[in-house]
């Protein structure tokens, strides 16, 4: 029986993880990443063709990890307040992974397109979920949690370059206000219900493209 490999992919992408966390994207070199496994950078290219797809790996791993925490708020009764509190606490507690996922810091313009239709798509349940709970348009629904990631963007762009530092409660209040002033504005549009019944019909993938493409 052979002896069981050393390094393999996932410890490339643990030891580019571990990189990241502690010292942002920008220190990720394979130089770096072989000095974090105690070897040479053969282990690298032996799973990866290029850096550029060592960033990739890294990217689905940590976006993967960061939609699971964020999605378990359709399990709560106040999704989009839940939802904006775990993105906002998410950015507070993991900094460099958050301006590697969502301010796409050392990535190239292909692999930041690809991001944004993975990103997209991930947010179709909570998009499903809005659209229920408030009896709003797909389309409407879309467009609330698109404005809702901008305002968290805001928040947590403020967060993790120190300007503002707020506390677990003042987070919840701040975006339950937000939800609620959201959801009050769009329900003031359904004087006009012909547009309500047109637009009900789109399909959640659809819509996503109007805001998230």
């Amino acid at each position: 029986m052979p002896p069981k490999a050393k390094y393999s992919a996932e410890s490339v992408i643990e030891a580019s993880r571990k990189i990241i966390a502690e010292q942002g994207i920008g220190a990720l070199t394979a130089r770096e990443i072989s000095a974090t496994l105690g070897s040479t950078t053969a282990p690298i290219f032996t799973y990866f063709g290029s850096m550029e797809e060592v960033v990739k790996a890294v990217y689905e791993s940590v976006s993967h990890d960061c939609g699971i925490y964020l999605m378990e708020a359709l399990d709560c009764f106040h999704t989009l307040t839940e939802f904006g509190v775990r993105w906002i606490k998410y950015a507070r507690e993991n900094p460099n992974f958050y301006e590697f996922i969502f301010l796409h810091h050392g990535m190239t313009k292909d692999l930041v397109n690809t991001n944004q239709v993975s990103f997209s798509k991930m947010l179709e349940p909570l998009v499903e979920k809005v659209s229920k709970t408030y009896k709003i348009t797909v389309v409407d629904a879309v467009s609330l949690v698109h404005t809702l990631t901008l305002v968290l963007s805001g928040l947590c762009n403020s967060i993790i370059s120190n300007f503002q530092n707020y506390s677990d409660q003042d987070i919840v209040d701040i975006v339950g206000k937000i939800e609620v002033s959201m959801v009050n504005g769009f329900h003031l549009v359904y004087e006009n219900e012909a547009k309500k019944t047109d637009e009900t019909k789109m399909p959640t993938s659809e819509a996503m493209k109007k805001y998230f493409s």
